[in-house]
Formats: C-alpha cells, structure tokens, sequence
C-alpha cells in the first residue's frame, strides 16, 4: 500500500487489533442490515425447513404444504446443519441465521486480513484487504441473508490457510484438518469440489516432499474430503432415488447469464460508481483481471523453483494457491452451469462469485505487494498505487451504504413481508386445515412461516423436459381446492400459469399487483 516498512518495523504494528475492529464493525454492520430481518430467498426456505426438520429428527428433508415430509436433494446439508445445530439454543432459526452470519463475516474479515498479513508481513496491504471485504456490497448484502456463501466462504478461506500451513510443514495432521474443512466445505456447497481439485495440484506443484510422497497427500486430501460427500449422495439416492436433483444435460450458458457473470466481475475493478458503459469496464477489468496474474505468473514460472527453492516456496505459495482456487471454481462454475443447473437465474452471479471476490482481494493484496518489492518502486509509487486501492474500497462504499440506510429493497422475500402486509394478512387468514397452492411456495413460507404445495408444473426448468405428469397434477390441485384449499399466484402470470388457470375450475377471491387468490368454483357455487 502507502508505505512499505522496512522488515524489521512490519511486526511491530498491532495489526492484528485493527483488523480485528474492522471485523467487528463488520458484524456490527450485518446486524444492522437484518434489523427487519435477515434476508431471504426460495433457497432459504429450504435451508431453514431443513434445519428445523433436522431438529425434529426428521432429517435434512422439506415440509409439503399437506404437512408431508420429503428428502431435500437438491441442496448439500452442511449450512441447515449448522443452523440446527445453534437452534439448539431454542432461537428462532432466522435469528440464528442472522447472528450465525454476522460472526461469520467478521470471522472472513480477518481470515483474509491474516492470510494477506501472513504473506506481506506489512500492516497497509493487510488492512486494505479487510477494507475490501467490509466495504464491498455484495459481500454485506449476502452476509445479511440467510444463504450458504457466508460459511461456504469461512471454510473455504480457513481452508487455504491450511494448505498453505501444510505446504510449509509438511505436517500430516494439518492435511487431515484440511480434509475435514473441505469436506465440511462441499457438504455447504456442491462446488467445493473445486477446492480438492485445487489443493491437489498446490500439493503437487508447492510440496518441498518427494513425489510419492506427494501423491499420498494428495491421495489422502481426496479420501478425507470426498468420502462424507460420497456417503451423502448414496444416501441421497437410497431414500429419494436422486443424488442432487439435477440431470447431467447439455445446455450453453445464455448470452445474458454470461453478461450477468461478466457485469457482477466487472464491477470488482471497476465500481458501479464511476457509471462507465458496460463494454468498457469489462475492457478495463479484463486488462486488470489478467494482466496482474499473468505478470505474476510469469515472474514466478521464470524464477523458479531453482537455487532457492525454499525462498521461491516462500514467495509463491499463497498466491498460486490463490489462483488455482479462482480458476478451479470458475470452471466448476462453468460446468455447473453448462451441463446441471440450467435454471440458474440472473440475480444469482453475484452470490456466486463471493468466494471469488475473496480470494481475489487477496491475491491482488499480496502479488501487488510482492511485486512493487521486487522492482524496487520508489516511494512515490507505492503511496500512488496504495492511494489508488484506497480510492476503488471507496467507490465500493455507496451501494454498501445505502443497503445499511434501506435495507428492505434489498432483503429478498424478507422485504417483501414489509412491503405487502394486506397479502400477507390475507395469507394468514387461510386456516390451518385448508392447504396453500403457490407458484411461489418458498415465498409463502418466508412470509407466514408455512409450507405450501407448488402449482402443477408443466415444463421443468431443472430437467429441460415437459412433464409426463401434467394432468395428473391439474387434477390433484383440483381436488385439494374443491377440499378447501387456496391458490396464491405471485406477480404477473406467466403463459404456464394462464393455462394452469385454464386447465382449473377456479374463481379470483382477491387480487393486487402483488398477488392474486383464487378458491374452487365448485366450492364457491356450493
């Protein structure tokens, strides 16, 4: 940053206290954030049922709007463990989830912050580093809503630190504790197989330890972390015939979701604030977005390991520990998206690119750093790129404001609760004997706290195919209504919604721009 100390003064700054401020601060801000509320989506549902079914030792399973329990598939079980685990307490889950994921964005603060400090040995690259991570908006935004990221990323980032430690001793028992995070990692999300892969080529490339030796570590990291992943898919399969939900096809990236991942990137170099066009940001954050690692890289790959193994190691550990996790997530990613998960939205790049953000803040904290170093740049240009890294944290600063002054347009169906309160007292006025039928089912549960049956579905989205069952749906939502059930239709109707109302014997009992109710019209006639 600013000033580059000299390394007998670096250890002499409390660093670790103004870090440790800002990571308070940091949760501090979450809970401020959540003051409504923690934010929540159709995910949501489906961590907090799971957990609560968990407590009620129906395992990690959702509840059907008829009260019927069925195995969750489609979502690894690690992060509704951890909420059932502190509901233990009693609280209500979404407190947990709220007081869970403030401290774990004041714990990623300084897990970055340490592993920035562990590289550099100066307090202004590390301090810079924890103020990227507390200012930047998505990082506060995501940390504020009941989703997976928050402790995806604590393991993840808790992970690097160990491999980096295991590289440097070479210590079996910190590889097994490696494992574990990993398998904890993946057991949060599917994409933490991305961390294996990328620990097992660090371990092959970095290791100071003989080849065989390096292929049993590598052996070992695999076996330990995918093990319980294995054990969970096969159970998976035994109890709903389904390992993730998801059917291996093949489906290009949308042209707009690709935007979506390039405009949420983009927006890391060069911040909303500055309103420059898309096309040139994205030319200004690619130059940035290579041309810094591939100078590394270059300098790295050209200067060792050599003469000075240990002092290359030393040098270049955590940074290409670093680069091996973005582009092995990246490609999970993009695999994910290309051949399993064909219903991925456009709101969701941002959330999924966290970890990246992450790692991505450390890595430029500590190659710029390295490299500034290396060529002996003068004072004046250290304070010049430092000041520059100050300026971009503060065009992150903002859009985190303003989510920390409103944060209800920003807290998903949790803001939605504050801001339709006829159509969730509507909601609540349905008895508890009459089930609900949604489109949006996730939503009903977020704002009354009860499960709903989805509307029949005609084409499926996850599986790119129509429905066999399609009629055999109308026909059982048919029933449940002439029982006494409910329709609820969220937002404008859709062409499958229209023939779904089609294909219904239904009457409209109230409607608004947010929501419309429909009864039976056999019920209504009676």
């Amino acid at each position: 940053m600013a000033v580059v100390e000299s390394e007998g003064n670096r250890e002499r700054h409390p660093w670790l206290f103004w870090v440790s401020l800002l990571a308070l601060v940091g949760a501090a801000v979450i809970f401020l954030v959540t003051r409504y509320g923690p934010g929540a989506s159709g995910d949501s549902a489906y961590y907090v049922m799971g957990a609560d079914n968990l407590l009620e030792g129906n395992g990690f399973s959702r509840t059907s709007g008829g009260g019927e329990v069925k195995p969750i598939t489609g979502f690894p079980p690690g992060f509704s463990a951890a909420l059932a685990l502190l509901g233990l307490t009693g609280l209500d889950l979404f407190q947990v989830a709220r007081t869970m994921n403030a401290a774990l964005f004041g714990a990623n603060i300084l897990l970055v912050s340490i592993l920035v400090h562990r590289y550099t040995r100066s307090i202004w690259p590390t301090l810079l580093a924890a103020l990227a991570t507390l200012a930047a908006q998505d990082m506060v935004g995501f940390h504020a809503w009941v989703m997976s990221e928050p402790l995806y990323i604590f393991l993840t980032l808790s992970g690097i630190l160990g491999i980096v430690v295991y590289i440097e001793s070479g210590r079996l028992s910190v590889l097994v504790g490696v494992g574990l995070c990993l398998a904890a990692a993946t057991l949060t999300r599917y994409v933490g197989l991305a961390l294996v892969l990328s620990f097992a080529l660090a371990i092959l490339w970095l290791s100071q330890t003989r080849w065989l030796r390096r292929l049993f570590d590598c052996a070992l990291l695999a076996g330990i972390s995918l093990t319980p992943v294995y054990l969970w898919l096969r159970w998976n399969v035994a109890v709903a015939g389904t390992g993730v939900n998801r059917e291996v096809i093949y489906h290009p990236m949308r042209p707009e979701l690709i935007r979506a991942f390039l405009s949420a990137a983009s927006s890391w170099f060069v911040p909303d604030a500055l309103g420059l066009p898309l096309i040139l940001r994205g030319a200004i954050s690619l130059v940035l977005a290579l041309t810094i690692p591939a100078v590394f890289a270059i300098r790295s790959l050209r200067g060792g390991p050599p003469k000075n193994e240990e002092g290359w190691r030393k040098k270049n550990i955590v940074p290409w520990i670093l680069l091996l996790t973005i582009v092995s997530y990246l490609a999970v990613l993009v695999v994910n998206s290309t051949f399993l998960d064909a219903g991925t939205t456009l709101s969701a790049p941002p959330r999924y690119l966290l970890p990246v953000y992450a790692a991505t803040v450390i890595f430029f904290a500590c190659v710029i750093f390295r490299l500034l170093e290396e060529v002996s740049a003068q004072r004046v240009v250290r304070f010049g790129v430092g000041l520059a890294g100050l300026a971009l944290v503060g065009m992150y600063l903002p859009g985190t404001i303003e989510i920390v002054r409103d944060p209800i347009p920003e807290i998903g169906y949790t803001g939605l609760r504050h801001t339709m309160p006829e159509v969730v007292s509507r909601l609540e006025e349905v008895a508890a004997v009459d089930p609900i039928i949604s489109n949006n089912p996730e939503l009903v549960f977020i704002l009354i706290g009860r499960p709903a049956y989805m509307r029949p579905i005609q084409f499926d989205a996850y599986q790119l195919a129509y429905r066999e069952d399609f009629e055999k749906q109308v026909t059982d939502a048919q029933t449940k209504l002439d029982q006494g059930a409910v329709l609820v239709l969220f937002g404008a109707l859709d062409s499958e919604e229209k023939l779904v109302l089609d294909a219904l014997h239904v009457t409209m009992t109230y409607t608004s721009s947010l929501a419309t109710f429909y009864e039976s019209a056999e019920a209504e006639n009676d």
